[in-house]
């Protein structure tokens, strides 16, 4: 954690000399890091074994728990975000070309990260983590370049409140998405709105929801959320040209550093913030949730 605190101060510090190269550096760690997940994801066995069994059942919870948050957030930002702030002008978009491209680029980053974790046999086992402390360091100075338009933006929106409220809805998406999808696999409800509640914290939340539910419960959950860690990079970039707030729906607990990156590039950079904000509180929520889930049961 002082590692990502210390690049995002340079970053604040050196603002105006990176500036020019911080969407830059934002492709070239975001890029690093989708290789470095890769490579986990190919070395680890258990992971790619259970994929054929459970891929079904976790690509389901992940789309039900993304589709509902993203929806949660969008009625939210339709009712009140645009009802109570006036908007400035909206952002010149790109044609589709540049989101298909950028999400090629993801799709072929995280295939060749899974084929050098399972097939490089010689790779030094701490590759990945290498790369990945690589991408969090050159993604954590780009991210403090872009905190001063945040910061302006914090500062000039008067009712700030409101943007508070996106994670509240981020929670109630996601836990709902989770119950919907157990209506289908026939899961318990609990265990079904903790997989959903997870909200891309599986680093935590799968080891609770292992040791109160089973291995084969928890190994779902981490698979769910992994997928949709993923599709996150793949959903921004369209999100981004209907709604500023859905990408925080889809990503959850991911927005203050692992997703981050997308969303700097695909949303205003005043957004960046806010991203943080929704990830340190949900990565907060997520062990009460569970708490209370559990604790209920």
């Amino acid at each position: 954690m002082w590692l990502v605190a210390i690049c995002v101060i340079i970053g604040f510090v050196l603002s105006k000399r990176l500036l020019r190269w911080s969407d830059r550096m934002i492709r070239v760690g975001l890029y690093i890091l989708l290789i470095a997940m890769g490579m986990n994801l190919g070395r680890s066995e258990e992971i790619m074994r259970a994929i054929p069994i459970l891929g079904a059942q976790a690509l389901l919870y992940c789309l039900a728990s993304s589709l509902v948050s993203v929806l949660a957030v969008f009625l939210y930002e339709r009712l009140f975000i645009h009802r109570f702030i006036r908007r400035g002008k909206p952002r010149e978009r790109s044609g589709l070309g540049r989101e298909a491209f950028l999400i090629g680029i993801i799709a072929l980053c995280v295939i060749l990260g899974v084929l050098s974790g399972k097939y490089w046999i010689t790779m030094p086992a701490n590759l990945a983590g290498v790369l990945f402390n690589l991408s969090l360091v050159i993604i954590c100075t780009a991210i403090g370049v872009t905190i001063r338009g945040s910061l302006h933006f914090i500062t000039q929106t008067k009712k700030i409140w409101l943007y508070a409220m996106v994670p509240v809805m981020v929670t109630i998406g996601s836990v709902a998405g989770g119950l919907l999808a157990g209506l289908f696999t026939g899961l318990d409800p609990v265990d079904s709105a903790a997989i959903g509640g997870t909200m891309v914290f599986y680093s935590f939340a799968s080891v609770v929801i292992t040791h109160q539910s089973g291995v084969d419960i928890g190994l779902l959950a981490l698979l769910s959320n992994i997928l949709r860690e993923i599709l996150t990079f793949a959903a921004v970039p369209f999100l981004s040209r209907f709604s500023e707030l859905s990408a925080f729906g889809v990503g959850g607990a991911s927005t203050m550093d692992v997703t981050l990156p997308v969303i700097k590039r695909s949303l205003p950079e005043e957004y960046t913030l806010l991203g943080i904000f929704n990830g340190v509180v949900l990565s907060v929520a997520v062990p009460l949730l569970l708490m209370l889930l559990y604790g209920l049961a």
